[in-house]
């Protein structure tokens, strides 16, 4: 089956109308039943809302679990990634026997 420029632009002219009338169907919908339109607009918002809300927390917990403050040179590292299990305890162990943490991180090629 060959495509060419006419049947992608028949195809996507089909898409977009389809689009748009769902769309006009969707905003005759909602006014004729106001109420109801207003409620589930204010549910999906919250939705959003704790979705966004559930993301920053993500990835704050994931930017704190990659830095490292070192008081011995009094300086924040950062990681590239978050470490393993596994590499955090390398970390945490080399870091007692008296090496920076920019060393280690550097070591293993976790420094940002």
């Amino acid at each position: 089956m060959k495509l060419n420029l006419e049947t992608i632009k028949e195809k996507a002219l089909d898409i977009w109308d389809g689009f748009t009338t769902k769309l006009a169907r969707f905003v005759k919908w909602c006014s004729e039943n106001k109420e109801m339109a207003f409620t589930l607009l204010m549910a999906f918002l919250g939705l959003v809302k704790q979705l966004i809300k559930a993301k920053n927390n993500r990835k704050e917990d994931e930017w704190r679990s990659r830095r490292f403050y070192d008081r011995r040179t009094d300086r924040w590292c950062y990681a590239k990634k978050k470490p393993t299990k596994k590499q955090e305890s390398m970390i945490e162990e080399r870091y007692r026997d008296g090496e920076s943490y920019r060393e280690i991180l550097d070591s293993m090629n976790l420094l940002k």
